[in-house]
């Protein structure tokens, strides 16, 4: 359809429409359909069957010419003209409709939908609410209107809609799935599983549903439970890249280092390519593969030079290289981009980085401004406490300040945790 035909087919919607609407105004309703409305009627009805929407738009427009009261010629014709993309002609189709029958349940229900579908979601609420009104039990209706509440954000208003459908109708899948997306929604994650979960019950292969529990379990902390809803998610749709991310970070912080590069690797592409780049680092990093955790690093930086944490974990890489030089330096970096707590474990791994190169004034004066940053870090408390008692030799302000990390440690039985760690020094240097 060319053009000159679009701009055809506008104008005598607009025709059409206004000859119906002055119609309805000055001439009073005949008693019985005229018998070519009739005909016009139903071959535009064929024609909209068979997908020709410019012809129906005009039979169905000669119908209505002919008589101005045939309601279902209205639908149609509102259908036809949403079908062409135009929305505000179709909703003036349906309005001229709904003033011949207020109460047709079906040329309501098309009116809302079209609406939905053209984003005029003020009018669409409008044609929910009469459909509720004229039959309260008509749930697909509730759920469509929830539906709209929820891309407005008034989440507690479809929570409310939600939950009065599901009294009526408490196996509607539909309902208890936008039931858990408002709750996640509103920052009720448990809610929204519990509701996830009945869905599920209900339909246990339906997608949207696992890949959002997916979602809740991650943003509830289920690490176990995440990975197993996103390895259902990621098995029906084995293409997603955003799924495979999240999988690969569920994989990431269970320690799964390995299965998670694999899923990386997978989404090196825009717009995850810095994120699993980033990733792909600390994998490698925590695999004891320094060298390869600063190669991705550089990478990194190398499309983003303002990355703080880019250069925080280049750092601790180039520390772990013993290349301490060029870890101070990836490190003031990552101060001076940074605005948050990052700031304060930069300034320690630079301390431990001079200590390293046995600069010990350089190391403590680090120290205190990781200090200065966190006045709490136990870390850092224990980290001066090594530095006074190997480098400075100096036991009593040793024992200070192991005493300081003590006061911020949790209490921990494991052996190589800091806070056993710090007991240690302490009983060492009391000892005789």
């Amino acid at each position: 359809m060319d053009k000159v035909d679009m701009l055809r087919i506008r104008f005598s919607s607009f025709l059409i429409s206004e000859t119906i609407l002055l119609f309805s105004i000055f001439f009073s309703l005949r008693g019985q359909s005229d018998s070519v409305a009739v005909t016009l009627l139903e071959a535009g009805l064929q024609n909209f069957n068979r997908g020709d929407y410019s012809s129906a738009i005009e039979l169905l427009g000669r119908a209505l010419g002919r008589d101005s009261s045939v309601v279902r010629a209205y639908d149609y014709l509102g259908l036809s003209l949403s079908e062409l993309g135009y929305c505000q002609d179709a909703d003036r189709s349906f309005g001229l409709g709904l003033r011949r029958d207020s109460s047709n349940i079906l040329l309501i229900t098309h009116a809302a939908q079209v609406s939905f579908q053209c984003g005029l979601f003020d009018k669409s609420k409008f044609y929910y609410l009469r459909l509720i009104q004229l039959h309260p039990n008509e749930t697909r209706a509730v759920s469509s209107l929830s539906q709209i509440y929820l891309q407005e954000g008034l989440y507690d208003t479809a929570i409310t809609f939600l939950r009065k459908g599901l009294t009526i109708d408490s196996n509607s899948q539909q309902m208890h799935y936008l039931l858990g997306s408002a709750y996640r929604s509103s920052k009720k994650i448990i809610d929204a599983i519990a509701e996830y979960n009945k869905a599920l019950e209900l339909n246990p292969a339906y997608f949207p549903c696992i890949r959002d529990i997916a979602f809740a379990y991650l943003e509830a902390d289920s690490i176990v439970y995440a990975t197993v809803a996103f390895q259902q998610a990621l098995a029906m749709q084995p293409g997603d890249a955003s799924l495979k991310m999240n999988l690969a970070n569920c994989y990431f912080r269970s320690k799964y280092y390995r299965k998670a590069l694999l899923l990386y690797f997978q989404v090196e592409q825009d717009p995850y390519r810095p994120n699993a780049y980033e990733q792909e680092g600390l994998c490698y990093y925590y695999l004891g593969k320094y060298d390869s955790a600063a190669l991705k690093f550089r990478i990194v930086l190398a499309a983003d030079s303002t990355n703080p944490g880019a250069y925080f974990n280049l750092g601790l890489s180039l520390v772990e290289l013993h290349q301490y030089d060029a870890a101070i330096k990836a490190l003031k970096h990552a101060i001076l981009f940074s605005k948050s707590d990052l700031i304060a474990n930069a300034y320690d791994r630079i301390g431990t980085a001079y200590y390293e190169l046995k600069s010990k004034r350089a190391s403590l004066e680090a120290y205190q401004l990781a200090l200065r940053e966190n006045p709490k870090s136990s870390r850092t408390y224990f980290n001066i406490g090594v530095l006074y008692e190997n480098l400075f030799q100096d036991k009593s302000k040793a024992l200070e300040f192991y005493r300081k990390a003590i006061a911020f440690c949790a209490p921990s039985g494991d052996k190589n945790s800091l806070y056993q760690r710090t007991n240690q020094r302490i009983k060492y240097l009391k000892s005789p």
